[in-house]
């Protein structure tokens, strides 16, 4: 008779799944109200492939920067406005296969489009936009009326 210690209780080899970090329940009911109002026309598609900005607020102006990874320059459209910068393009799919060849697939191509809106009035005229390795960074000057100043006591 065995001892307990020798005994081995194997299993047949199981298929491994990736698990992945979940949100929080309050993160994802913020999340589906800011975008459901800052965007409620735009699909789930296009909200997928709307890229991620940070805004960044110097004294004389806003930079702007997206992630739009796999995007050639040609396929961006970018509108400033005194307030406002909408980005649009299209991300092109670059291989085309059968579905059942894929393990995973969480790339995504098409047309997706982000707004975003400035907390100050902006030099449209003065905007300069530059794409390399997948970041837009976009320079948008601040106008002279936004500018802060500092006011004498009279």
């Amino acid at each position: 008779m065995a001892e307990r210690d020798e005994l081995r209780i194997t299993k047949p080899a199981e298929r491994r799944t990736i698990r992945r970090h979940f949100p929080s329940f309050s993160s994802l009911l913020d999340d589906f109200f800011e975008d459901f109002f800052a965007e409620p026309f735009i699909g789930e598609r296009e909200r997928m492939l709307s890229p991620k900005v940070d805004l960044i607020d110097k004294p004389d102006k806003f930079i702007l920067k997206a992630e739009i990874p796999g995007v050639e320059k040609k396929d961006l459209n970018i509108e400033v406005g005194n307030d406002y910068v909408v980005i649009k393009g299209e991300k092109k799919k670059s291989e085309e296969h059968k579905e059942e060849e894929y393990y995973y697939k969480e790339t995504y191509a098409g047309k997706f489009i982000r707004e975003v809106s400035l907390p100050e009035r902006i030099k449209t005229d003065a905007a300069r936009a530059a794409y390399e390795n997948g970041i837009l960074k976009i320079e948008l000057p601040k106008a002279e009326e936004s500018k802060a100043r500092k006011l004498e006591v009279d």
